[in-house]
């Protein structure tokens, strides 16, 4: 998504609002008083399609416009607008006979660990209703956490399609209805999908659940202190493989 000026961030902005509608051009003025110049211009360079209706989708999904400038930037995590606070959530299914595990992981616009979570389910049917689980537990912990503008990262494409289109998973309707109404209780949230380097530090919390059969569940503040090496690189922005 296009980086904006201050951190004051309209996550609800589309398309049609950045455009003269007397003139059917881009609002200069607007595009520019929002925007960093460097996206403002490649914003401006763009060829309107007036025909197109805005559509929800992921930032960075295989529908938005960013996907080939996004190839980099979303392999390794990303810190938040001042703002806002960022969550991770991470699954981890073996099979419906076991135990999965869900966790999240929130961080501030400095990469500092605020809190985090794990949780196992039985009788999970599929790896998507894992990660919806996930998402459930999350948007549950973190509306009763006074946090009020959050950023949902996930490496689950379904999970985000589901949660912004629940009409085209009606087998989870119920579930996907109890995390958007989560989810409202929140000032501002997003939901982006990104590779697995950017989602390390939540995944393996999820996997020391069925890897570990760690079945206790917990919200604690910071990060596991085994984990601290890798979110240190994340807020330094150096990966190295683990």
């Amino acid at each position: 998504p296009p980086r904006y000026r201050t951190d004051e961030v309209d996550l609800t902005l589309t398309v049609h609002d950045l455009i003269d509608s007397r003139h059917g051009t881009w609002d200069v003025q607007k595009i520019r008083h929002l925007f960093v110049e460097e996206d403002a211009t490649t914003i401006l360079g763009m060829k309107l399609n007036l025909q197109r209706e805005d559509t929800m989708v992921w930032a960075f999904s295989k529908n938005g416009m960013d996907q080939d400038a996004a190839g980099d930037s979303t392999s390794t995590w990303q810190k938040p607008c001042p703002s806002f606070v960022k969550c991770n959530i991470g699954s981890s299914w073996v099979d419906g006979n076991q135990n999965c595990g869900v966790a999240w992981l929130t961080r501030n616009h400095a990469g500092a660990a605020l809190a985090h979570s794990r949780r196992s389910y039985s009788h999970v049917s599929s790896a998507l209703e894992a990660e919806l689980l996930g998402f459930y537990w999350a948007s549950e912990s973190v509306s009763t956490m006074r946090y009020e503008k959050m950023v949902f990262e996930s490496t689950s494409y379904l999970a985000g399609e589901a949660i912004l289109k629940p009409g085209n998973f009606p087998q989870w309707l119920s579930l996907i209805e109890a995390i958007r109404e989560k989810l409202s209780l929140l000032r501002l949230w997003s939901i982006s999908y990104v590779n697995r380097g950017a989602n390390r530090c939540a995944d393996a919390i999820a996997l020391s659940v069925t890897r570990d059969q760690r079945y206790a569940s917990y919200i604690a503040t910071d990060c596991p202190g085994w984990l601290l090496p890798i979110v240190r690189e994340d807020e330094s922005g150096i990966f190295s493989a683990h």
